[in-house]
């Protein structure tokens, strides 16, 4: 998986970069030990994570707003 700390563009990968036939993503939130981290891509401003045993749930912004 891969991660960013950016809300809005999780949110974006969420609604609109889905492959064909998934029409709504899912924003998830989790902390991560430095242990985990894989590779950060800099172009792409993610994070790749090693996610297992982390504890990782299913977000939404509550008040609307994505920053």
């Amino acid at each position: 998986m891969s991660w960013t700390t950016k809300p809005a563009i999780a949110r974006d990968f969420a609604l609109n970069r889905q492959p064909d036939g998934v029409h709504h993503g899912q924003v998830w939130v989790g902390m991560f030990a430095s242990a985990q981290l894989l590779a950060y891509l800099g172009d792409e401003r993610e994070y790749l994570v090693a996610a297992a045993g982390a504890d990782v749930v299913s977000w939404s912004p509550g008040n609307g707003r994505w920053r």
